[in-house]
């Protein structure tokens, strides 16, 4: 999904508004949750975005249960 444009967003996912956030920088971001639409070898993936749509943080939870996250910081 990192490399999706809104297009394919919207075809492979469905999206949910978790809410705003404030990251541990200051950052004001959105909260959202993809879930695929298709079967994948991940059930959902978090992630956090400010207002011009650059992706701060993100999480994704494989069907087992478990999460990787990833915080991505001072970028240009």
């Amino acid at each position: 999904f990192m490399n999706m444009s809104r297009k394919e967003l919207i075809a492979n996912y469905t999206a949910v508004f978790l809410g705003e956030a404030r990251l541990d920088d200051g950052t004001q971001v959105l909260h959202l949750k993809l879930t695929p639409k298709t079967a994948s070898k991940y059930k959902e993936a978090e992630v956090w975005v400010d207002a011009n749509g650059a992706i701060h943080q993100f999480r994704v939870t494989m069907q087992s249960g478990d999460s990787t996250a990833f915080r991505l910081s001072n970028m240009k």
